[in-house]
């Protein structure tokens, strides 16, 4: 390592960075709530944002239940290990959302595994329909 003074202070020639092994990427237009097992507390995810986890273990398989304000998943998503992703680097899926008198609405999951060790999952639908007429949306069908 090679250290420089500049006035009175001690400069590095190297720069650490810590990149966080797994991202939750949030492109619905509504807060994304998430639950990773067997961890107990949901955590809020604001539309357009991401979450950045730094203490999981991607080594081994996850288990995540995504929800939103209406909809919920009934049984959780089964994130296979990094040794299994990263032969793929690529994954995508449909998953089911259902609201409180079981509507379903289907949302893409992707996971990319970007390098060796980290996993980024997106959540997304494929389209958005925005009711703007200020009528109930049962009216709307």
């Amino acid at each position: 390592m090679r250290l420089l003074a500049y006035k009175e202070h001690i400069l590095s020639a190297y720069q650490l960075s810590i990149l966080s092994p797994f991202i939750i990427n949030n492109l619905l237009p509504c807060d994304l709530f998430f639950q990773i097992s067997p961890h107990a507390h949901k955590i809020r995810l604001n539309p357009y944002k991401s979450h950045r986890e730094h203490t999981l273990d991607i080594g081994q398989a996850i288990d995540i239940l995504f929800a939103t304000d209406l909809y919920h998943m009934v049984k959780p998503l089964h994130v296979p290990s990094i040794n299994d992703l990263h032969l793929i680097k690529h994954y995508h899926q449909r998953v089911a959302f259902y609201d409180s008198i079981q509507r379903i609405l289907l949302v893409n999951v992707s996971i990319a595994c970007s390098i060796r060790h980290r996993l980024k999952i997106s959540v997304s639908v494929p389209y958005v329909l925005l009711n703007k007429s200020g009528m109930c949306r049962s009216v709307l069908i």
